[in-house]
């Protein structure tokens, strides 16, 4: 059977470069990491690491103004839900008034 030029160029083909010099140790790091157990959830981490991100003067300022804006967000969502709902019941007493035998807006 023929070899191939395929076939023939991959047996001459070798590759020639190192490894970097810290490879094993760095291979090493990688597994520990993945080997460490997993941290549930507590508000005392988050506080500390908010903490710790909020020392700067420009990063603390960013979220008063992230908090802010949302707060803010979601206070006029609510807010505007919370007036249609109570536009709705007052037709509905207003329609009532007018006429008892009406139930309900349907």
């Amino acid at each position: 059977m023929k070899r191939s030029k395929l076939g023939e160029r991959l047996s001459q083909w070798s590759v020639n470069s190192e490894l970097p010099t810290d490879f094993k140790g760095q291979v090493w790091e990688r597994i520990a990491e993945a080997d460490r157990p997993f941290v549930e959830f507590s508000f005392d981490s988050l506080f500390v690491w908010l903490a710790e991100r909020l020392q700067h003067r420009a990063s603390a300022m960013a979220f008063l103004l992230v908090a802010a804006l949302l707060g803010g967000g979601l206070g006029g969502i609510h807010a505007v839900i919370d007036s249609r709902v109570s536009h709705v019941k007052m037709a509905e007493t207003y329609l009532q008034t007018v006429d008892p035998s009406r139930h309900s807006l349907e």
